[in-house]
C-alpha cells in the first residue's frame, strides 16, 4: 500500500509540477541518451524525458532537474527513473506502427512511365532497355520512405503554393496507408498513461513524393500523423529543376528538355506574379526537337520576377 501511494505521488508530481517530453535517439549509447535528456532544461520543477530508441525498441525515462551544490550554485543533472510498464509498451507500439507506415509507403512507391511500363525498386531499366530519366533514377535509388501519387491533378508546382493541393495529397496518402489511422488513438492512450500532455519532440516521417507527371517533393508527416508539411526547398519538376519558393525568389535558372515541363514552369511563375521579357515568344518553342530551353529569372526591386527563355541546340 505504501509503494502504491509513492507511485501515485510520483506520477502526480510528473504531470502537475514538471512537463513530459517524448524524443528519440536511435542506436545511441547511454551517455548520448543522457546528454539528449539534458537538452530539456528544467525551470523550478523537474522535467521528465522519455528517450525512444526506434532501432532497438526501448524507452528510458530520465528525470532532469536542478541540483544545488556549493555556494548555492546549481547544476542540471539527469537521472534514470523507473517508468510505468504500460506506458513503455504504448510508446514502443507507436514505434512499431511507424515502421508499418514506412513499409506501407514503400509498397505504394511504384510508378508508371509514359510508356506504361511499371517501375519499382527492383527495376533499373524498362523491358525495352531504355533507362528512366535522371529524376526517376534518383527516386528509384532513394532508400528512405517514398510514395508515388496516383492523382493526375497533383504536381510539385501546385503543392508548393496551394494549401488545398497539400490537403488533397495528405488525404490520398492517408487513404492508401492504413497504419496512419492507428496513430491518433495511440497518442491519446500514451498521454492518458503519462497522466498529462506530452511534448512530442519527434522527427515524424520524411517522405519523398513523386507525382504522375514526374515532378517530386519531400514532405514531412507530423509525429502524431495529423498532417504533412512541404519542405519548400525540395520541389523539382520532371527535368530535375528546383521549383523556387515564391517567398525567396532572387535569381535562379533552369533547363527544360520538354515543352510540357517548360509550360508547367511558365504557368507556375505567372501564378506567383512573374513576367517574361519582351524577347520571349511562345512560337519560338513550338518544338524542341533535340534542343532544350535555358530560363533565367531575376527579381526586381519590387519583388516581381522577370524571366527570359532562350532555345539551346547543342
Amino acid at each position: 500500500m505504501k509503494y502504491m501511494l509513492i507511485l501515485v505521488f510520483v506520477l502526480f508530481s510528473m504531470s502537475t509540477f514538471g512537463y513530459n517530453t517524448v524524443t528519440d535517439c536511435d542506436s545511441c549509447s547511454d551517455i548520448q541518451k543522457k546528454n539528449k535528456a539534458l537538452n530539456y532544461w528544467p525551470t523550478n520543477t523537474p522535467n521528465y524525458v522519455y528517450i525512444l530508441d526506434n532501432t532497438h525498441k526501448t524507452v528510458i525515462l530520465y528525470k532532469v532537474w536542478k541540483r544545488t551544490i556549493e555556494q548555492n550554485s546549481q547544476i542540471t543533472t539527469a537521472t534514470k527513473v523507473e517508468m510505468d510498464a504500460n506506458l513503455e509498451s504504448l510508446i514502443i507500439s507507436y514505434s512499431n506502427e511507424l515502421d508499418k507506415i514506412k513499409d506501407q509507403l514503400n509498397n505504394q512507391s511504384s510508378f508508371t512511365l509514359n510508356s506504361n511500363i511499371e517501375f519499382s525498386l527492383q527495376y533499373n531499366v524498362n523491358s525495352s532497355g531504355t533507362s528512366p530519366n535522371v529524376c526517376d533514377t534518383k527516386y528509384l535509388n532513394y532508400t528512405g520512405p517514398k510514395y508515388a501519387s496516383k492523382d493526375p491533378g497533383l504536381d510539385a508546382f501546385g503543392t508548393q503554393i496551394h494549401s488545398i493541393k497539400r490537403e488533397i495529397l495528405w488525404a490520398e496518402i492517408k487513404s492508401n496507408i492504413p497504419a496512419i489511422a492507428a496513430i491518433g488513438s495511440m497518442w491519446a492512450n500514451i498521454e492518458a498513461a503519462a497522466k498529462g500532455l506530452l511534448n512530442k519532440d519527434l522527427p515524424g516521417i520524411d517522405v519523398y513524393v513523386r507525382y504522375t507527371g514526374g515532378s517530386s517533393v519531400h514532405v514531412k508527416i507530423s509525429p502524431s500523423m495529423s498532417g504533412i508539411q512541404i519542405d519548400k526547398s525540395t520541389p523539382q519538376d520532371a527535368d530535375c529543376n528546383d521549383i523556387p519558393d515564391p517567398s525567396k525568389i532572387t535569381t535562379f535558372g533552369l533547363n527544360n528538355y520538354s515543352l510540357s515541363t517548360l509550360n508547367e514552369f511558365k504557368k507556375y511563375m505567372e501564378r506567383i506574379g512573374a513576367k517574361w521579357d519582351s524577347k520571349f515568344r511562345e512560337s519560338d518553342f513550338s518544338t524542341l526537337s533535340g534542343c532544350y530551353t535555358d530560363t533565367w529569372c531575376v527579381s526586381t526591386s519590387k519583388g516581381i520576377p522577370i524571366c527570359t527563355t532562350t532555345l539551346v541546340c547543342p
